[in-house]
């Protein structure tokens, strides 16, 4: 029969064992690659999002954002005004996380990225225009891991096209860049005044 000092033991142990185990898996999600693949498909002033999360070779979740129809609903308050936070919250918030999005930086890793893009404004003159920008900045990618098709269109508006992204990430510096976010004052206040918002 065991004794209560016994089975005291092999609780600790066991609480020790899964500490262990927990703390193991924290480790290697941290430092482990972690896959994203995002596809945008635009049609017009609509598109639609598609994500894949893979994690040592396995799909932890995929899945579709369909565009907002326009019968939903908008997020606005009694007078009709979007309850969107006040500029200047915003602004101070965007100010405080730029040191946190540095450390973001470090931990992506562009895998490869495809563009095939139809668009054209409402002046031919200023479809060449665009059309150059965004040309030039293709040629300033890395041609080894991206494609870019542009084709403008001179006789009409249009925007279709399709985008597709692989990101490469380690969630240990997001979760360093999480973590310096959420010591600032200023972005703990944007966070609370968006969550009461939603209420």
């Amino acid at each position: 029969m065991f004794t209560w000092m016994q089975v005291s033991h092999n609780l600790f142990s066991m609480i020790l064992i899964l500490a262990a185990l927990f703390l193991l898996f924290l480790v290697l999600f941290l430092i482990t690659p972690l896959d994203l693949s995002l596809g945008f498909r635009i049609r017009g002033p609509l598109m639609q999002v598609s994500y894949k999360i893979i994690w040592l070779g396995v799909v932890i979740k995929k899945g579709f954002i369909e565009p907002a129809s326009d019968d939903e609903p908008s997020s606005t308050d009694a007078t009709g005004q979007g309850s969107s936070p006040p500029l200047g919250s915003l602004l101070d918030a965007i100010l405080a996380i730029l040191p946190a999005l540095k450390d973001l930086s470090k931990s992506i890793n562009l895998q490869k990225a495809s563009c095939s893009l139809c668009f054209g404004l409402y002046d031919p003159v200023q479809t060449a225009v665009m059309s150059g920008y965004l040309w030039s900045l293709a040629a300033a990618t890395c041609p080894s891991r991206t494609s870019i098709h542009i084709e403008p269109c001179f006789d009409k508006e249009r925007l279709e096209g399709d985008i597709t992204v692989e990101l490469g990430a380690r969630m240990l510096w997001p979760s360093v860049a999480l973590i310096k976010a959420l010591r600032e004052k200023r972005i703990r206040e944007l966070l609370i005044m968006m969550i009461r918002e939603r209420r």
